[in-house]
């Protein structure tokens, strides 16, 4: 995103922001960046597991893939506690909502994008969209600059590309929803699947093809010039790049279209909007603590409670890594593991 200059630098802020440890102090916010990386990780490592089986089914990835089923296990305590802190910031600021001041009410809207984006990243499985009961709110704010300039800096990037995305969500929903409309949606998947098919048999001729010009060049002397074996090899890596540019270019029009893609790729998408929410978070505090006429660090009931919040996730940690391999993760992988599950079930 492209952050330009609103206004001049010998433009003062006048505005004095009373403290609210309970929402910007030290322990709310480091709590808040800490659970939604925790969560990013955790749910990373499932994520990656579930990349690299495509590729490698192997006893290699044996031990790697009983460690991915524990992460897995833990992702649900992490998300339930992402849920309480998440909804409890929200309910927090909106008691306040006469008297919250902007600054605090940014920095609980990035908190909420923080848990929100850590929340999906790790249950990517729960993406699905009806909206036949929501509502919509219409909310005015109204802006008093008298204060001064408080925030120097603004978003110059274009709406263009979200725009773009919802229109392309709606043209999704009202093509699942037609029955008429729903021969395009088979044209369209049927489409994808010609291209993954021919781009597919592409990659395969020309690895027969450098197989069989390194075979039929293998008795010519090293100094005449292969030019057979430099065109079949350009030709293995052309049709592998257009492979895995089909292969992202699809991915990412899942997300843009529809919000929902392969999961490793959500996950990174998602850990790439923390990244930038968390930005903004710390930013936010930093640069608006000169204004702060007050003192935030008095360690509340507010803040100490998210800080012991973070010590049930050692405990389920503990819990769960204490455990057997999970019965599913071996029944799936190893047959002869299929009776000592069923016994313990019993």
């Amino acid at each position: 995103m492209n952050l330009r200059p609103r206004f001049s630098s010998d433009y003062i802020c006048k505005a004095e922001i009373a403290p609210d440890p309970d929402i910007s102090g030290l322990g709310v916010f480091s709590s808040f960046i800490v659970v939604t990386w925790i969560t990013i990780f955790v749910a990373g490592v499932p994520a990656i597991y579930e990349a690299v089986e495509i590729f490698r089914s192997d006893l290699d990835l044996q031990s790697f893939g009983i460690i991915a089923a524990k992460f897995q296990k833990l992702i649900g305590p992490l998300c339930d506690l992402q849920v309480i802190t998440g909804i409890g910031i929200i309910i927090a600021s909106w008691s306040q909502i006469h008297t919250i001041n902007y600054y605090h009410e940014q920095l609980v809207v990035t908190y909420w994008w923080l848990t929100l984006n850590s929340f999906w990243a790790g249950r990517v499985n729960y993406l699905d969209f009806d909206v036949e009961d929501d509502d919509i709110r219409i909310l005015q704010r109204t802006w008093n600059d008298s204060q001064g300039p408080c925030y120097r800096y603004e978003d110059g990037s274009t709406p263009v590309p979200w725009m773009i995305g919802l229109c392309l969500f709606c043209i999704a929903l009202l093509s699942a929803t037609f029955r008429k409309t729903k021969i395009f949606v088979k044209w369209y998947l049927d489409s994808l699947e010609i291209v993954n098919q021919r781009l597919e048999e592409w990659y395969v001729t020309s690895q027969q093809t450098r197989e069989k010009t390194i075979s039929q060049s293998s008795g010519l002397p090293a100094a005449v010039p292969q030019f057979g074996q430099l065109k079949a090899y350009f030709m293995v890596a052309l049709s592998l790049t257009c492979r895995v540019l089909w292969f992202i270019v699809v991915l990412c029009l899942d997300v843009w279209s529809y919000g929902n893609s392969f999961a490793p790729m959500t996950w990174c998408l998602n850990a790439f909007f923390s990244s930038w929410d968390t930005f903004i978070a710390i930013s936010t505090w930093r640069l608006n603590q000169t204004n702060m006429k007050g003192d935030e660090s008095q360690m509340s009931f507010g803040q100490v409670l998210p800080l012991c919040l973070i010590g049930s996730i050692i405990f389920s940690a503990v819990d769960i890594f204490r455990e057997d391999p999970d019965c599913e993760y071996m029944t799936k992988h190893d047959a002869s593991d299929v009776g000592d599950c069923v016994v313990e079930n019993v």
